[in-house]
């Protein structure tokens, strides 16, 4: 069962390779993926258990998700950062020897939710102004 105590071991896992901390707004996005688009598909499986179909099944099951803020839209802009996530995990489950390797799956492509034919330059949000260096 990938659970959020995994996460934090992979996040744990990656201070101690890579020798530095993830930004909290960072390790709570992590966390969020796992909890709102990792945990309930893949239910009690193993991350031992965790193989190519097991990734393909997922990925096809993410993509199809609607997006939230805009329904019509043809992607939903949460299928990448999770299987992304989904890919760390595994990552650290090879390095510890939990894995043999790898699932072969490729990260569904990232593409604009909101930027369709419908799109107006007004609905985008606005940049902050820039604060003048005095």
């Amino acid at each position: 069962m990938v659970k959020a105590t995994t996460a934090q071991r992979t996040t744990a896992g990656r201070r101690e390779a890579w020798g530095r901390l993830r930004k909290p707004a960072t390790v709570m996005m992590y966390r969020g993926r796992v909890t709102n688009y990792l945990r309930e598909p893949l239910g009690d499986t193993l991350v031992r258990e965790i193989d190519t179909a097991v990734v393909r099944d997922l990925t096809r099951d993410l993509v199809a998700i609607p997006s939230r803020l805009w329904p019509g839209a043809a992607h939903n802009g949460i299928a990448g950062d999770a299987i992304d996530v989904l890919k760390m995990i595994l990552r650290a489950a090879v390095r510890d020897g939990v894995l043999a390797t790898m699932p072969d799956v490729a990260t569904p492509q990232r593409k604009s939710v909101r930027h369709d034919q419908d799109h107006a330059p007004e609905d985008d949000v606005a940049a902050p102004p820039r604060c003048s260096g005095s």
